[in-house]
């Protein structure tokens, strides 16, 4: 995402903001890099913090603009939208109760599952939005063979996890310790839904690469790296660069939707839309 996100944000002309975008995915992405060779607790300075805290306000910005620039095909990315801004929320009240000590009830226990619903809902909006747009043949095929791959991850975990307390308890150690992501064991059967979509995303974009579109693949590849990587300590300020990349390439995608598919003078955020 360090590599590709700024690349995608630049070529996003029509987008506003564009450079501030630019300039704050640069800087976060590779300041954290950076800095963890120096300052392996930088993460914990008060500068991050507040420069973290910003980034988040950029993002809230940019998903804002995505979703009134697309107008009424926007609806299809309210989902999406939603669930970026509550996490963005948790993370300032993380940053109030947490490190500046301010009391404040944490609602994150509750929105578990709504952020979950949202997840698979969005997936589902772009997934009907991107067939919408009538994809070639070689892309449905992939849609197809990735479905396929998603339902061979996503079904027999919720089969296992669905009804059974014991493996719910030894798959939370697993998949904290294997993917970084801390969930109570009552949740792991939606989250076996989610990394079945997780699967058919990753299929689909590598199919996508493979029929002409070579940037999707670089996104294949950064998928790659951070599901396998997801303790690094900037983890972050990537998610914030990847919505706000996401803003990007949707908020210029979606002047091209009537137009049935990429013309040859779009940008690459055009196309990473699509």
């Amino acid at each position: 995402m360090t590599v590709v996100a700024p690349m995608v944000i630049w070529e996003s002309k029509r987008l506003r903001l564009r450079l501030v975008y630019f300039a704050a995915a640069v800087i976060m992405g590779w300041g954290g890099i950076a800095f963890s060779l120096v300052y392996p607790q930088y993460y914990l300075s008060t500068p991050w913090v507040v420069a973290s805290l910003i980034l988040c306000a950029v993002t809230a910005v940019s998903l804002i603009q995505a979703l009134i620039y697309g107008g009424i095909k926007s609806l299809a990315l309210l989902p999406l939208i939603l669930l970026q801004l509550i996490a963005m929320y948790q993370y300032a009240v993380n940053v109030a109760t947490e490190y500046m000590l301010i009391p404040y009830p944490n609602p994150s226990s509750y929105l578990v599952y709504p952020m979950m619903y949202l997840l698979i809902i969005g997936a589902l909006s772009l997934l009907a939005m991107s067939i919408w747009v009538k994809p070639r043949r070689s892309v449905l095929i992939g849609y197809a063979i990735g479905a396929i791959f998603g339902a061979l991850v996503a079904v027999p975990m919720y089969q296992l996890l669905a009804y059974n307390r014991f493996m719910q308890s030894i798959m939370g150690e697993v998949v904290a310790m294997g993917l970084g992501i801390l969930a109570p064991p009552s949740y792991l059967p939606m989250l076996s839904i989610v990394m079945g979509i997780y699967v058919f995303s990753f299929v689909v974009m590598l199919a996508r690469s493979l029929s002409g579109e070579p940037i999707i693949g670089f996104y294949a590849l950064a998928a790659l790296i951070f599901i396998g990587t997801a303790f690094a300590v900037h983890a972050l300020s990537i998610y914030f660069i990847a919505a706000m990349t996401a803003a990007a390439a949707l908020a210029n995608s979606s002047k091209a939707w009537p137009r049935q598919g990429i013309q040859a003078n779009d940008s690459p955020a055009d196309a990473v839309g699509e």
